[in-house]
């Protein structure tokens, strides 16, 4: 025999002063993260601004241009040649997209002109966690780092993708 339960339903069992007429809104508000400082208020992770190096593929020129340019950013900025051929091979990239490859240090001038001197290379100013007193602290507040195909796996269907940076350990960036 099948028994058939009853649930005496009022919408206050949500909110106190819910009635039947009530409605709720959800409401997404843009936030920004928090600046952590120590005792003394000396900054230990803080906003900033870091450079993305990024490829536009249509603007790297020949194969032969192509295949120079990744040579020397993988030895600019230390990425391998596969991560930037995975990066290039995205279902979504084509000829006019900017392709994010990697994110270094705002103050590291040098080395940002020497990239954006490669053809079909654009750095692209980004929001940035940074560390003033760089690997002093950084362990204290936690970094992010670069996607793993593990990690690709456990945050499916949450708008990852390989070149994405995630939380690794607590809110912060080392650059």
């Amino acid at each position: 025999m099948r028994k058939i339960y009853n649930l005496d339903w009022k919408p206050n069992l949500i909110l106190p002063k819910m009635n039947a007429q009530s409605r709720v809104r959800v409401d997404a508000l843009p936030s920004s993260r928090g600046e952590i400082a120590d005792r003394n208020g000396k900054p230990l992770a803080i906003n900033g601004t870091a450079a993305r190096i990024d490829l536009v593929p249509g603007k790297m020129g020949s194969d032969k241009d192509k295949a120079a340019t990744i040579k020397q950013l993988t030895k600019l900025l230390g990425v391998s040649k596969e991560q930037i051929d995975q990066a290039l091979s995205a279902s979504w990239v084509k000829v006019d997209s900017l392709v994010p490859i990697t994110t270094v240090d705002a103050a590291k001038t040098d080395l940002i002109k020497k990239a954006v001197e490669l053809p079909g290379v654009v750095k692209t100013d980004v929001s940035s966690r940074v560390y003033p007193d760089k690997n002093a602290s950084a362990h204290l507040t936690g970094y992010v780092g670069k996607m793993t195909a593990e990690l690709l796996k456990q945050h499916k269907n949450e708008g990852y993708t390989a070149n994405s940076v995630i939380g690794k350990t607590g809110t912060g960036i080392i650059i």
